[in-house]
């Protein structure tokens, strides 16, 4: 039986849902784990909180450190892939709720189709514990779960995997290090895995991901941007970045990849800049590739302006 190492990443936590969190870790049902807890707080009464909460509750090993400083999330998962030892490494927030057989089930699949990575839909829960969903696609409608082999193309723009659902050999995500500041570390540990091997997905839900304000995917659509003059240096500059970047890495082998990427931001950003006709009817060449962001980005730029930031206020809303 093969070991894992489960990963909690945190920061300031609720302790109430930090308490259901641990609690489902240690009924797990798959036996040989172990639990690294690195807390991001900066501050020593939370790390005396989550350490007496960590002690009373597990009895299997666990290890627990407190960073220095504030380091942020991807960096502090990038700490804990370095401290786990195990050979299969599984990320974990700490507001969510596992199904008991949750790695059970995750190492089964990755070993059955010889996967590098294996994922799972979640089911959506609010912070009342009211069941909100069973599938993540219905809380994000971009969202459609990709898997198999030769999904590095997918993976450049998108991730239809949170951290919490993945399970991958300890070796890859290793050499996924340095972590990509570009990228979090639950986009970029995909990205790495699909460059180099297959990834495999579990339809049903194995985690209850809990939907409030405070987590830092859940509803954190269109992040810092207000307005439509927000979107090309909050969005698409940031994005054009990061392509450039992935050159570095994997230029050798997936370079026509890349540049397709960085093409098709540069178009949707001379659309905004200049808000001609034949700009915007130039994306329209992409709508195959992702339909629901072109057709977004195609109204931000013809709408009046006014009309497109009344139209990001009430998506980021949930209107």
């Amino acid at each position: 039986m093969k070991s894992v190492g489960i990963v909690v990443a945190t920061y300031k936590p609720n302790m109430t849902y930090l308490e259901e969190q641990f609690k489902s870790l240690e009924e797990q049902t798959y036996p040989n784990c172990h639990i690294y807890i690195r807390d991001d707080s900066a501050d020593d009464d939370y790390f005396k909180q989550i350490a007496t909460l960590a002690t009373t509750i597990f009895t299997r090993p666990f290890t627990i450190v407190q960073n220095d400083v504030n380091m942020g999330s991807t960096k502090t998962f990038e700490l804990l892939t370095s401290d786990c030892q195990q050979e299969y490494i599984a990320y974990c927030d700490q507001d969510d709720r596992w199904h008991h057989q949750k790695i059970e089930k995750l190492v089964y699949k990755l070993e059955q189709e010889k996967a590098l990575l294996v994922y799972s839909d979640l089911a959506i829960i609010d912070e009342n514990e009211q069941f909100v969903s069973s599938s993540f696609a219905t809380v994000n409608k971009r969202i459609h779960h990709v898997y198999g082999d030769n999904t590095f193309s997918f993976f450049i723009r998108r991730n239809c995997m949170p951290g919490c659902s993945m399970l991958m050999l300890t070796e890859i995500a290793k050499k996924a290090m340095p972590f990509y500041e570009e990228y979090v570390h639950d986009h970029w540990l995909a990205l790495v895995a699909a460059s180099m091997g297959r990834i495999a997905f579990i339809k049903e839900p194995l985690i209850d991901y809990r939907l409030h304000q405070h987590n830092q995917i859940g509803k954190a659509i269109l992040k810092g941007i207000d307005a439509v003059d927000d979107y090309i240096p909050l969005k698409l500059v940031p994005e054009q970045d990061k392509f450039r970047a992935l050159a570095l890495r994997f230029g050798k082998t997936y370079q026509k990849e890349i540049d397709k990427e960085l093409s098709f931001v540069g178009q949707r950003i001379q659309a905004f800049q200049t808000r001609k006709f034949k700009d915007i009817w130039s994306l329209t060449k992409y709508l195959k590739e992702d339909k629901t962001l072109v057709l977004f980005e195609i109204a931000l730029t013809i709408l009046p302006k006014y009309l497109g930031n009344k139209m990001i206020r009430r998506i980021k809303s949930g209107g």
